[in-house]
């Protein structure tokens, strides 16, 4: 919200808008802002291509003052937060069908000191629906992270009024 607020004191509108959302010259306003927001085409062979919104949205979010579990969020030079927690699900399958399932989360705070973090874990269902893992395997817990591939936070399209 802080990006588009930005956005239409660089961009103001022509006219004064209606206070209706869904009327036709509101959404038509933030459309061209979105557009303008937009990247292009960034797989093109320059070097120098950068999204002109990029720094931008940069400082905006630098700037924003939130908290997380008590603890001021903020990035570090690397670009990184200062403050992460991962869920960790396990896969199992339920009726015929593969389920994700909580069964821990991984922390890392500055506050607790450099390269700090908290693991906690339990219920993992193993290999062959096991409660415990496979005999013969080295007793070190290894944990190996993965991506779930989802949509877009933002998907541009036709917008369909």
């Amino acid at each position: 919200m802080e990006l588009v607020r930005q956005m239409v004191d660089i961009f103001p509108p022509e006219k004064p808008l209606s206070l209706n959302p869904a009327s036709p010259d509101t959404v038509a306003y933030f459309r061209r802002l979105l557009e303008k927001l937009r990247p292009g085409d960034l797989c093109e062979s320059s070097e120098h291509m950068v999204w002109q919104w990029g720094h931008r949205l940069n400082n905006i979010m630098r700037s924003l003052e939130l908290n997380f579990e008590g603890e001021p969020v903020s990035f570090l030079p690397n670009g990184g937060l200062n403050v992460s927690k991962f869920l960790i699900f396990n896969s199992r399958t339920t009726s015929g069908r593969m389920n994700w399932f909580k069964v821990g989360t991984w922390s890392m705070s500055s506050k607790w000191g450099r390269s700090k973090s908290r693991l906690w874990i339990d219920g993992v269902t193993w290999p062959g629906g096991a409660n415990s893992p496979p005999q013969g395997r080295a007793h070190r817990l290894k944990l190996k992270a993965v991506m779930l591939q989802e949509q877009p936070l933002l998907i541009y399209g036709n917008l369909q009024v």
